[in-house]
């Protein structure tokens, strides 16, 4: 006869004061047949049997058992976690109470102008109107005049900054503050575009101006790339010793310009590498990543780390033979919240998926 177990008896005690010992024996069995751990088959007689020797010399059997059967199988984990546990270190970075944020970041990247979906530039500045700041993390405009790829058609480098001028003036209006890194189209395309034409380095210092550099100084230009006003750009911050990145709080706002992989968070995990190196551990707890034209979320090693997607269509020699660009891009933006101390809450801060772009496709001859 096998004896029965503490998990029977348990059932046993919740049942019997409400079913007879046929349900029950019904109840046991199901759990024993479904080969569920600590049951076995068990007769009515076998119930009844168990039961008679609970009750032998009490006048009400509820009177034996007075707990509630689910508190006690809680005391049972939490005194069984006590027999094992061991002194563990418990780390709660980034689980920060919701009354202490202080301050919301909106970031957007990748936005290659002019093949940038506007439409959804102009949604996601609506929507997040109550941001703090806003943050263009590079490549904000394409460099289609520079690029190196066979081309479709003709963008005139003046249209492009003209764009991207207009844009950060109206977000800096909109905004309390804008601030911009360099991505490898805004600055990468344009040296080694003099590099490939063997321009020697000290006229290259005359010729490469930093486009980015000239917007955040609030400088207008005509078509012809005359100097028409400057305004004042207080608002709009860039940093030009080492642009393609920016800290705010303890969150990097970063535009590599490595090659990426399709592999889900790559660029971001490289970024981590870097910075755990340039850094101390408690100078950043988060790092937001463009570049990749993809959407990544995780935390590693006690840091947040993001891949903020693109906002903007293939592009005209994305679709090439070389079959370099497998993957589709992920259009997406992020939002980052922080504490008073630019302390980062993960739970909150988060990025936004908002579909997927792909080449356009070749007409079909009849």
């Amino acid at each position: 006869m096998i004896s029965w177990t503490s998990s029977e008896e348990q059932l046993l005690k919740e049942l019997l004061p409400r079913m007879s010992h046929e349900e029950i024996s019904a109840e046991i069995n199901k759990r024993a047949h479904s080969n569920i751990f600590g049951f076995h088959p068990r007769s009515a007689g076998a119930v009844r049997r168990k039961s008679l020797r609970w009750i032998e010399g009490v006048t009400h059997f509820e009177t034996t058992y007075t707990s509630d059967p689910v508190d006690e199988q809680w005391a049972l984990l939490r005194e069984l976690r006590e027999k094992y546990m061991e002194n563990a270190e418990r780390r709660s970075t980034g689980i920060l109470p919701p009354e202490s944020i202080t301050r919301k970041i909106l970031t957007i990247s990748d936005i290659h102008l002019p093949f940038s979906r506007v439409d959804l530039i102009e949604q996601i500045l609506d929507e997040h109107s109550d941001a703090d700041g806003v943050v263009l993390n590079g490549d904000i405009v394409d460099g289609y005049a520079f690029s190196t790829f066979e081309k479709h058609t003709h963008v005139a480098a003046i249209d492009e900054y003209n764009m991207a001028f207009d844009l950060v003036n109206q977000i800096r209006q909109r905004f309390p503050w804008v601030a911009m890194t360099a991505g490898n189209h805004d600055l990468r395309r344009v040296s080694r575009y003099l590099d490939d034409k063997q321009i020697p380095k000290n006229i290259q210092q005359v010729l490469r101006p930093d486009m980015l550099a000239r917007i955040a100084n609030g400088e207008r230009l005509s078509r012809s790339g005359n100097l028409v006003e400057k305004l004042d750009f207080d608002n709009v911050y860039y940093e030009q010793t080492q642009p393609w990145f920016i800290r705010i709080g303890k969150t990097i706002f970063a535009h590599p310009w490595a090659k990426i992989s399709s592999a889900s968070g790559f660029t971001a995990k490289r970024c981590l590498e870097y910075f755990k190196q340039q850094l101390a551990d408690d100078e950043f707890d988060s790092i937001v990543v463009g570049h990749s034209h993809t959407i990544y979320r995780g935390v590693i090693a006690g840091k947040l780390l993001i891949e903020q997607g693109c906002l903007a269509d293939f592009m005209a020699y994305s679709h090439s033979a070389d079959l370099k660009y497998l993957t589709n891009s992920q259009m997406g933006y992020a939002v980052v919240y922080q504490d008073s101390n630019g302390n980062t809450c993960f739970n909150r801060s988060n990025v936004q998926y908002l579909g997927q772009s792909f080449p356009c496709k070749k007409r079909i001859l009849a």
